[in-house]
């Protein structure tokens, strides 16, 4: 004799393999998010956790703007030899994907810069300026956001004292952290 269900059967059951299709796809949104995020590093350093990100998006497409801020863990050893060797070490000792932009089909070199430096940014009225804030990098084009203030600290801190390296191609800022074991991608445009 065939089984009847009962209507609240029928609805748990629903319910449970809803929750189930959404699980699924909130682990593949995730992965998916951070396979976008280490794309974004070279490939070279190993780097395989993110520690915060912050993004924002305006728009669609082309013309769309989009700003985001990434911290990614950077392993010992490789922080560890950045501290001894410094820019040599990505110079020479770094495999060759570490020196093409992983996310370009262009492959522009990365052209490494031991800080202090000042980064371009804009104050509330839009103009130009140069200084060690990566709020007002974050803003050059008028939309910024707003992320955590320690971790904005930390930043400025390592853009304006010494034993930090960046790469700053005009829309994307990468810091490494050596000290702080980190690596930092900002972008806005």
């Amino acid at each position: 004799m065939p089984t009847k269900y009962s209507p609240l059967s029928k609805l748990a059951s629903a319910v449970f393999l809803t929750a189930i299709a959404a699980g699924i796809a909130v682990m593949w949104s995730n992965s998916s998010e951070k396979a976008r995020h280490l794309r974004m590093v070279p490939a070279g350093l190993g780097i395989s956790q993110v520690i915060y990100a912050r993004e924002e998006s305006w728009g669609f497409g082309p013309g769309g703007n989009e700003t985001g801020l990434i911290v990614f863990e950077l392993p010992v050893e490789v922080a560890s030899n950045l501290e001894r060797q410094g820019i040599r070490f990505l110079d020479q000792y770094m495999p060759d994907e570490v020196a093409v932009r992983r996310s370009s089909s262009s492959h522009i070199p990365f052209r490494w810069k031991g800080t202090p430096v000042p980064v371009e940014g804009s104050d509330d009225d839009a103009n130009s300026t140069l200084s060690y804030d990566i709020g007002k990098y974050l803003n050059r084009y008028g939309f910024g956001l707003s992320i955590d203030k320690e971790v904005a600290r930390d930043i400025n801190h390592a853009l304006s004292s010494q034993g930090n390296f960046v790469d700053d191609d005009g829309r994307r800022l990468i810091i490494l952290m050596p000290k702080a074991a980190e690596l930092v991608v900002a972008y806005r445009g």
